[in-house]
């Protein structure tokens, strides 16, 4: 199913990271200073990086170390949650927008569970054919 991710182990998961802390980092200051209208802060650009090396690292080193169906519940969560982050920021008080950021937060630990829960299930499934 997912023939498109590298194999484990491959040094191509490197490149994966990378593009996915630039794809994360991108999303996530487009939402600050398009969306909200934030005037531009070197050092809030600098913490949003990081924020989006240790997504990335996070989702990345698990599809390094085999759990696939992680790596794509992760990215999913964490799709849905920047897409949902964006659509319910702007326009509106402080409370609001960090709320919006706080459901961005929640759907990617949703999606890393999701994942979690399929890797196990993908586990059960290799075991059972094994003994099977």
């Amino acid at each position: 199913m997912l023939r498109f991710l590298p194999q484990k182990r491959d040094f191509r998961w490197l490149y994966w990271g990378i593009a996915y802390t630039i794809v994360v980092w991108g999303c996530l200051v487009l939402n600050r200073y398009m969306v909200l209208n934030s005037a531009l802060e070197f050092i809030i650009v600098l913490r949003i990086l990081l924020l989006a090396i240790f997504i990335a690292a996070f989702v990345n080193l698990a599809g390094y170390f085999g759990a696939r169906w992680i790596w794509l519940g992760s990215s999913l969560g964490i799709a849905c949650g920047i897409l949902f982050m964006m659509i319910n920021s702007g326009n509106q008080t402080g409370w609001e927008d960090l709320i919006s950021f706080l459901t961005f937060l929640m759907l990617s630990a949703i999606g890393i569970g999701a994942g979690i829960i399929l890797e196990c299930f993908a586990a059960l499934i290799r075991l059972l054919r094994q003994r099977g």
